[in-house]
């Protein structure tokens, strides 16, 4: 009887043993599941969170591209309008001075005929002078520059 209650106590110890070694077992499973469960809640976290930092550092990039490029177009846009009234400017005076030439070959073209008329007028003149020195000295040119 000993041995069988010693038997009875091997196997029931063998049995609470296996008992205690399938939920030491299942406890030990659980722990590992349980931190690995939390080791890929912390990966996709952290995934998450360098993704949002991505995400962040591309929109604001973006927004300083998109400002730098904004300024470089108001300043075109300015040089453009600074170069457009620069033109139009000397557009004006060049035909203020084309006026101003027009204006000074019609004074000229008007001088010239006046100039023509005079020389017209005092080759006439002096034609009249000499016909009315030659008749009151009796002698014409001719024979003035032979005598002297």
């Amino acid at each position: 009887m000993d041995t069988l209650i010693l038997l009875l106590a091997v196997i029931t110890a063998l049995g609470g043993g296996a008992v205690a070694g399938y939920f030491l077992q299942q406890n030990i499973s659980s722990k590992r599941n349980d931190r690995a469960r939390t080791e890929a809640a912390d990966i996709l976290e952290e995934a998450e969170k360098q993704q949002k930092d991505i995400v962040l550092q591309a929109k604001e990039e973006a927004f300083k591209i998109r400002s730098s490029s904004e300024t470089e177009l108001k300043e075109i846009r300015v040089e453009l309008g600074n170069m457009d009234r620069r033109l139009s400017n000397r557009e004006e005076n060049l035909e203020r001075r084309s006026e101003d030439l027009e204006l000074k070959a019609r004074g000229l073209s008007d001088r010239e005929v006046d100039v023509e008329t005079l020389q017209t007028e005092l080759k006439e003149t002096k034609s009249k002078e000499i016909a009315l020195l030659e008749q009151i000295s009796g002698m014409s040119l001719v024979m003035q520059r032979i005598y002297c």
